[in-house]
């Protein structure tokens, strides 16, 4: 079976680096096109409290119902590590890593009604000790959406893994381990700061979607 899957990353409503009217329009003309597309939601951006999701609800509910809605760390942000900030999971406690994907589980929940589905790791960093608790204390989790490099010899156990590609109209084909064949589009909602991301909901990408 073939699985066409669409990730859209760094949904958070900082304009700008969150969402853009060009971008999020683009969106949802793929999502009122028949696209149910998974969302990656940053639920409070660089804990910024303005940012925080449970302040935007009418805005998340402005995506409707045919998404599908997962984590993408809870800040995008590490302020500990000096370095590579937007690697949240860098560096921390097994107990941290733990209640960052609680906080970010409660606050999705709250603000769209369901549980998120599964998680990407913001800078795709995660250590296998902390990847080990998540897989015990948080097995509510359908799935782990990873970059194909740093992490791909890492354990597993029986979840779904999701490599990435790294530009949107790129296809990248993939065996998971019950043999299904999966298509992987994966975007960011925004250009990022200086247009940094490639792969972002611009008018040339949607298009090839």
């Amino acid at each position: 079976m073939i699985n066409i899957l669409l990730t859209v990353d760094d949904i958070h409503p900082e304009e700008g680096f969150g969402f853009h009217d060009e971008y999020e329009f683009n969106l949802k003309r793929l999502i009122d096109a028949g696209i149910k597309p998974t969302l990656f939601v940053v639920p409070q951006w660089h804990y910024k409290m303005e940012f925080h999701i449970s302040k935007h609800k009418e805005w998340i509910k402005s995506f409707g119902e045919n998404v599908e809605w997962a984590i993408h760390g809870y800040a995008h942000y590490n302020p500990n590590i000096g370095r590579d900030v937007w690697q949240e999971f860098n560096e921390v406690s097994e107990q941290k890593a733990v209640e960052l994907v609680d906080m970010a589980r409660f606050a999705i929940k709250n603000a769209t009604g369901t549980d998120p589905v599964g998680i990407r790791f913001p800078g795709w960093v995660i250590s296998q000790d902390n990847m080990d608790s998540l897989l015990t204390n948080c097995n509510w989790l359908d799935y782990y959406a990873l970059h194909s490099f740093g992490t791909e010899l890492m354990n597993y156990k029986d979840k779904i893994i999701v490599p990435l590609t790294k530009e949107i109209h790129k296809l990248y084909e993939l065996k998971l381990h019950h043999d299904n064949i999966n298509i992987i589009l994966h975007a960011h909602i925004s250009p990022g700061e200086n247009g940094t991301n490639e792969n972002s909901l611009n008018d040339e990408n949607t298009e090839a979607i």
